[in-house]
């Protein structure tokens, strides 16, 4: 399940990025992609600047599960997709919606991660990071 755009973001945008990436990571699986499945229903500042206390108090009731959807969750772990995983405010209210919809579990696929507090190009240049990375 793709993190969705509120509508107006999405005809801003064109596109929903955290859709694309889950039409490419499905290609030539099983795996069903329910774009429609959560709805963004109000519409958010941008969260880039905010606290994560703010972030969450931004999306709390953002996101609501389809009219008529919740048996297409119930029972089922689900993956939900999202493009930046920052404080995971989205990904924490998308996820609410999905298990009190009875989703067993919800994983998250994010494509890139804020690390707090360091900036991207210290990053990129302090290697010594990098021996306690663990990719799954």
């Amino acid at each position: 399940i793709p993190v969705p755009l509120h509508p107006l973001r999405l005809w801003e945008r064109g596109f929903n990025q955290s859709l694309l990436i889950a039409q490419h990571l499905a290609k030539g699986t099983a795996h069903k992609i329910e774009p429609e499945l959560l709805r963004r229903v109000k519409r958010t500042r941008p969260l880039k600047g905010l606290t994560p206390k703010q972030r969450d108090r931004e999306v709390r009731s953002v996101f609501r599960l389809a009219e008529g959807r919740k048996p297409d969750i119930k029972g089922r772990n689900v993956i939900l997709v999202d493009d930046v995983f920052t404080s995971g405010a989205t990904a924490r209210a998308c996820a609410r919606q999905l298990k009190r919809a009875g989703a067993v579990e919800v994983r998250i696929f994010c494509w890139a991660r804020v690390v707090p507090g360091r900036d991207a190009l210290d990053l990129a240049y302090d290697a010594s990071d990098m021996k306690d990375l663990k990719v799954r």
